[in-house]
């Protein structure tokens, strides 16, 4: 495998250039589900995830791996999403929609259990949640766990379990990075590191990870939306992917394929 990160970074430069093919080569549908559509709505993931993955490589140049980590984590999350969208269509959108209206109605009750003196807003706030209690009373959240579960995308839950640990979330793991020692008039002492240095091998590491789910991310939009005229251009780089990562034979079927 690959561990140069100017090898990864010199192969990932040149992805978003396809995500930005697919959006050239698309026309979206004008169905009554308007932005509920699932075609509308993995375009939309590969437009953050584009986004995503640029301010990865940006925070990788600047060495701030943690940082990066922490949006490759991001990239995961659409591509379980975009996993769901393909594998599950509508049934997926609800889902989601049901995730925003309990995340809206959790928000809308940490204001209301503080003291407001607003009685106004107060009304209106509690108003406008009883009505979605009574249109939706059975929502729920939706986890990436899941997500990741409704497509065959599920063990690339576990780099996103990952991520979080040593990176999103500030764990024991991700701390013990700021920790150091070091020996003093031959005693050890411990101290804190501001800014540790970071090793090439875990940039590189980043980077392979975001081009992993990045790429995973093109290839279900590129199915959803029916074989754009990237198609080719996708089944290329990943065909180059898997001769970076080691892989000896690369494959040329689908990765969100059962």
């Amino acid at each position: 495998m690959a561990h140069d990160v100017t090898t990864w970074l010199k192969f990932a430069e040149n992805l978003p250039q396809v995500g930005y093919a697919i959006f050239n080569d698309t026309e979206l549908p004008i169905t009554e589900r308007g932005a509920a559509d699932p075609s509308v709505l993995v375009v939309t993931l590969l437009a953050r995830s584009i986004s995503n993955f640029n301010g990865v490589l940006a925070l990788i140049r600047a060495g701030l791996v943690v940082e990066a980590r922490t949006l490759v984590r991001c990239i995961f999350e659409n591509l379980f999403c975009v996993g769901g969208l393909v594998t599950e269509g509508e049934a997926f959108v609800q889902e989601m929609f049901h995730d925003e209206l309990t995340s809206r109605r959790l928000r809308g009750k940490i204001i209301l259990d503080r003291p407001m003196e607003n009685k106004e807003f107060e009304g209106r706030l509690r108003s406008h949640i009883e009505q979605m209690n009574e249109r939706y009373p059975r929502t729920k959240f939706l986890t990436p766990k899941q997500a990741s579960e409704r497509s065959p995308l599920a063990d690339a839950y576990l780099f996103y379990s990952q991520l979080s640990s040593d990176a999103a979330h500030p764990s024991m793991s991700a701390l013990s990075r700021h920790m150091i020692r070091v020996v003093e008039n031959n005693e050890i002492v411990r101290g804190i590191d501001v800014a540790p240095k970071v090793q090439q091998e875990e940039l590189a590491d980043a980077v392979n990870m975001a081009c992993h789910a990045f790429i995973g991310v093109l290839v279900g939009v590129n199915q959803m939306l029916g074989q754009t005229s990237a198609n080719d251009r996708i089944n290329a780089i990943f065909a180059e992917y898997q001769v970076l990562v080691g892989i000896q034979h690369p494959r040329s079927e689908n990765p969100l394929k059962e």
